[in-house]
């Protein structure tokens, strides 16, 4: 008996892993397939100016709901479960309104720091920008807590779909601000389908909110927003910092580049991730609340991770400075070569960011939270170096190793605490 109910449980991953990983190679398929007609509606300067948008809204999307999406996965009973849903919403309009008005306060000194002192506006759309990203991170967390993968694999499409379509149809009509308004009015068009699927079936849970359950688990899941945020701030600030760096001392045009890299290896990437990371959060509650560690799933999913990404990121490694010109025109030649820097960077990043979830079910945040401070040393300091004494395929390859020794270090940590130790 408790055999099939292990195999059932297990068939159960299999299934939710296949589903989640079919529709999310369809949805990155979408942006990847459609890239060569962007790089040709936009140019490497409008990547840029993206890039930085990209990087500001990444930024203010780690404060917006104080992190508390992350719990809403955690309570037995779904009535408890949607108040932390109505906690995370309310968070994000209220953050929203007061980092548009501080944006719109703050906006010529943010400018001179980004160096670009001809376009303002972008800057005032990041926090809108952010709320919809948020808005999808809330929904997308409801549909794991569900069980409902065949759904978020659906949202998936849907989000790369909209923003991609959106993307296009803005660059045949206005180049300047096709990426920006694709990315914020293409996740629109997300969040309306997703919500239009669970709005009937879970509409019955809306009487269960009340202001005392909201209090109650914004205190319980505190360490989300005391521990997460911070460390994530670094993180995100880190990014921030580096493209700001480069597009100060290089110009929009390389930070245009990378963008593009970004965008055919890094998302992708870290969506897959994402997937992986979605489907395996559950078995890996489960298993650590049962046994108190969670090693052999662990194991799982490094060694799934590793066998599925090694071998496409060598060939791409080899491949890559002839594929770019080739694929998206000449006049991406350098983003190939910029390719080839990351391909180990991004490897490490594949295999190692899945696991974060491992912090947060052994409630070791803090632990997470010293290796964003070092992740933000390992990224800032060599950027710092490479602007002020070098050349920017240099910088970049510092850049690079330094992000490569930060993913090795979580991986130490994470394998550590899986095992049911304490990292000291």
């Amino acid at each position: 008996m408790l055999y099939r109910i292990k195999q059932n449980i297990q068939s159960r991953y299999v299934k939710n892993f296949v589903t989640l990983g079919i529709g999310t190679l369809v949805a990155q398929s979408i942006p990847v397939i459609t890239a060569p007609l962007l790089t040709r509606l936009f140019s490497p300067e409008d990547f840029g100016v993206f890039a930085n948008f990209s990087a500001l809204m990444a930024f203010i999307i780690v404060v917006n709901t104080g992190k508390y999406e992350l719990a809403i996965i955690l309570p037995k009973e779904h009535k408890d479960a949607i108040n932390i849903v109505a906690l995370s919403f309310f968070i994000l309009v209220f953050t929203t309104i007061c980092l548009t008005l501080l944006s719109a306060f703050l906006i010529k000194p943010i400018t001179l720091l980004f160096g670009n002192n001809s376009s303002l506006n972008w800057i005032l759309l990041a926090p809108l920008g952010a709320f919809f990203a948020n808005f999808y991170l809330i929904i997308n967390e409801w549909y794991i807590r569900n069980d409902d993968y065949k759904g978020l694999s659906k949202n998936r499409i849907g989000n790369t779909s909209g923003i991609t379509g959106v993307s296009i149809f803005l660059g045949l009509v206005t180049q300047s601000w096709g990426l920006i308004g694709g990315q914020i009015f293409g996740q629109v068009v997300s969040i309306f389908l997703a919500l239009r699927r669970i709005y009937f079936r879970d509409k019955p849970l809306l009487k269960f909110i009340t202001k005392r359950k909201m209090g109650y688990f914004a205190k319980r899941h505190i360490n989300f927003a005391k521990f997460i945020i911070p460390g994530q701030l670094l993180n995100t600030a880190s990014a921030l910092i580096a493209i700001s760096l480069i597009t100060f001392k290089f110009g929009f045009f390389h930070a245009g580049l990378i963008a593009l890299v970004d965008r055919v290896f890094g998302i992708p990437s870290n969506v897959i991730g994402s997937a992986v990371n979605d489907v395996f959060k559950l078995q890996i509650t489960e298993t650590y609340r049962e046994k108190g560690n969670c090693l052999k799933v662990y194991k799982k999913v490094v060694i799934l991770l590793f066998s599925v990404a090694v071998f496409p990121f060598i060939i791409l490694f080899f491949v890559s400075p002839t594929l770019f010109p080739f694929v998206f025109g000449e006049e991406w030649v350098l983003a190939g070569k910029y390719a080839q820097v990351f391909c180990l960077m991004f490897l490490l990043n594949f295999v190692s960011m899945p696991t974060r979830w491992v912090f947060m079910v052994a409630e070791k945040q803090k632990n997470e939270f010293v290796w964003q401070i070092l992740f933000c040393i390992f990224s800032i300091c060599p950027i710092v170096v490479g602007v002020l004494y070098y050349d920017i395929l240099t910088t970049l390859i510092l850049w690079s190793i330094g992000k490569s020794i930060a993913y090795s270090i979580y991986m130490i940590m994470t394998y550590t605490i899986a095992k049911g130790l304490n990292f000291n």
